[in-house]
Formats: C-alpha cells, sequence, structure tokens
C-alpha cells in the first residue's frame, strides 16, 4: 500500500527495502509515543529511495488518514450493528469516530487546497512536496486499491484478536469482537493514544 503511494510521486521502493522499513517504521511506533516512528520511516524512505523527506512524509499522512478514515467508518458501522442502546460511553465514542473523520477530511482538503505561496519562502518547497505525497493517489482506481488493501489489513487485525481470544479461552461473540478489535485499531492509531 506505502509503494503504491510512493509511486504515485515517482518513487521506486522495491518490497525488500519497503518492508525492512515499515518493520523498523512498526518497532519504533511501539517504544515511541505519538508514532513517531512515522517520522523515522519518513527518514528512511528519503535516504533510500533519493526522495525528499516532505514528500515522503505526506505520503505516510496519506496512509495515516486513509486508515483513520477507513476505521472511523467501520467502527461507527460496528457499533450501530453490536450496540443495541447507547451508553455514554459509546455515544461518545461514536461522536469521537464521526468527528474526526470530519476533522481528517477537512484536514486534508485544507492542505491540499491551500496555497504554498502564502507560506515563508524557507517553506514553499517543503510545502509543495508534502502536498505532492499527500495526494499520490492518481486515480480512483488506485484510490478503491488502496482501500481494499486497508480493509483487509485491518480486517485481519480482527482475526488476530479471535486467535488472542482463543489462545486465552475468552468467549465473545463476532460481532462484538470486530467492534473491540476496531475500537482498538482506532485508539491506538491516533497519535496521542
Amino acid at each position: 500500500r506505502w509503494r503504491m503511494l510512493l509511486s504515485g510521486v515517482d518513487v521506486e521502493a522495491d518490497t525488500r527495502s519497503a518492508t525492512l522499513i515499515i518493520l523498523v517504521n512498526w518497532f519504533l511506533n511501539t517504544l515511541l509515543p505519538a508514532k513517531a516512528g512515522d517520522i523515522h520511516r519518513g527518514y528512511l524512505a528519503s535516504h533510500n529511495y533519493g526522495s525528499t523527506k516532505a514528500t515522503a512524509l505526506g505520503t505516510i499522512a496519506a496512509e495515516r488518514a486513509i486508515d483513520l478514515a477507513v476505521l472511523a467508518i467501520s467502527l461507527v458501522l460496528a457499533m450501530v450493528v453490536v450496540v443495541s442502546r447507547f451508553t455514554t460511553f459509546e455515544l461518545r465514542v461514536l461522536l469521537l469516530a464521526m468527528g474526526l473523520f470530519g476533522v481528517i477530511g477537512l484536514g486534508v482538503l485544507s492542505i491540499v487546497l491551500i496555497s504554498p505561496e502564502y507560506f515563508p519562502d524557507v517553506l514553499v518547497s517543503i510545502v509543495r512536496n508534502f502536498q505532492s505525497g499527500l495526494t499520490a493517489i492518481e486515480s480512483a482506481c488506485e484510490l478503491v486499491t488502496i482501500v481494499g488493501i486497508t480493509v483487509f489489513l485491518w480486517s485481519l487485525n480482527v482475526v488476530r484478536m479471535a486467535f488472542v481470544a482463543n489462545a486465552v479461552d475468552f468467549q465473545i461473540s463476532l460481532p462484538m469482537l470486530v467492534l473491540v478489535s476496531l475500537l482498538i485499531a482506532f485508539l491506538s492509531g491516533l497519535p496521542y493514544t
């Protein structure tokens, strides 16, 4: 998925090195706060593939935005299916998911639409490169493919959670399993959690 985004900004990453960079990124995200491994991934991509750091970070921001959007929509759908009557906590999570989806959309739209010329001269090229990375998806077909891969990847998280529940002999219904898995993924996908 990330290689597809990189190819949208004319950066060719081979499978092996991109996989190693992603693994280092995941490892650092478990050790460092605020998903700081993503910043290191941008640094490694710029170093290994010759792109600018801002372009690499733009592709990572696009990937994170797609992740959070898919998780927010999936969480809302799962909550509607599982929860018959919303408690205060569930309503807060639902509103947070819907609000975050809106904020992500507005944030991406504003970053894409704002002209780099409004920034100081020192930042113009950085903002342009970041915008090119953020808008790396070139067609609707590519967007559908990337969203499909994202849905598949987060579905694997549900499968992982099912294996964990089975390993500790914890009985949980499939709809509740989906909801809990998506909720954990959604909350841990936010940089501050």
